[in-house]
């Protein structure tokens, strides 16, 4: 008899699909056999468990609620896909670690800021390979080929404009500019970001 109190919590889409992506068959597949037959505790150590710690962390999921709307409202037949929610968040986390190493915080999601559990080299790594993740997810959505084309130029899209709305906002101070800049510049800085 199952007993749900004394089951494994439910693992949230993030989680899943982290766990499918280090999986010896998508490893395999991607890295080749001898990579990853490297092991799990190896994988965990460098990549899969600051990815872990950081997307079990409790989120509002808001990005993926208003995606999941969307999808609803123009018509998406069934639930919105678990990947194309995940592919929103996950570029979200990854650039809230970023942003974490950037600004030099302390915590996030009531835990120590990923830098400070894993050390920045690792943290950086992450979030940076959680792009890259988040992307390749796009490829897995049954879609065709031109809907898919389209996903990831608007993804990279994104991904440079808020780039270049972090620049703004990591080296503009209002304290230097001239007066008449500063308008355009926080604008500018709170759109792209």
């Amino acid at each position: 008899m199952n007993d749900p109190i004394l089951a494994e919590p439910a693992l949230n889409p993030l989680e899943r699909l982290l766990d499918v992506h280090f999986s010896e068959q998508v490893l395999s597949k991607l890295l080749g056999p001898d990579s990853a037959a490297l092991g799990e505790p190896i994988w965990n150590r460098a990549l899969r468990g600051p990815v872990r710690d950081f997307v079990e962390r409790p989120s509002k999921a808001l990005r993926a609620g208003l995606l999941a709307s969307c999808h609803q409202l123009a018509g998406g037949r069934g639930p919105c896909p678990d990947e194309l929610s995940a592919v929103v968040e996950i570029l979200h986390a990854g650039s809230l670690i970023i942003d974490d190493i950037e600004d030099a915080s302390t915590a996030r999601r009531g835990r120590p800021a990923l830098h400070l559990m894993h050390g920045l080299p690792v943290a950086l790594n992450a979030a940076n390979w959680m792009y890259f993740w988040a992307l390749s997810l796009l490829q897995d959505l049954p879609l065709g080929e031109k809907s898919q084309l389209l996903l990831h130029r608007w993804a990279l899209r994104t991904l440079m404009r808020c780039h270049h709305g972090q620049s703004l906002d990591l080296t503009a101070n209002v304290y230097e500019l001239r007066q008449a800049d500063v308008a355009g510049v926080v604008r500018a800085t709170t759109e792209l970001k």
